[in-house]
């Protein structure tokens, strides 16, 4: 028999989506396909790591009232408050986006007689 995962909203208690449990074979593949993704991600300039990333908050921004709605039904989010946690995201994503680049510049601690010393951030 199938193990299913079961999304019940704290709302109303209602059945929201109900899915097969991965398997083993498919969660090692998943892994697999994160460290690859990984290495890519890593093999791209700064400005388009932050371009992509902007790029995911737009579409995110753009489904802002599918994705209140699931903050609601999913976690129990008052309806309420759900377009101010995407809002919150939007502004976190951009500040982090607009800081980066100073935040990663590599650093010189200064000098030590006999080592040549340096922080590079990955």
């Amino acid at each position: 028999m199938v193990e299913l995962q079961r999304t019940i909203s704290p709302v109303d208690g209602t059945l929201l989506v109900e899915r097969p449990l991965a398997t083993d074979g498919e969660l090692d593949a998943a892994l697999d396909a994160a460290v690859a993704a990984f290495r890519s991600w890593r093999g791209l300039s700064l400005g388009e790591r932050t371009r992509r990333v902007g790029a995911f908050v737009q579409a995110v921004m753009a489904g802002a009232e599918d994705a209140a709605r699931e903050l609601t039904l999913q976690m129990g989010r008052p309806a309420r408050d759900a377009p101010g946690e995407l809002a919150g995201f939007a502004e976190r994503a951009g500040t982090m986006s607009r800081l980066a680049e100073a935040a990663l510049r590599p650093r010189d601690p200064g000098p030590k007689e006999g080592f040549r010393r340096a922080i590079v951030h990955e």
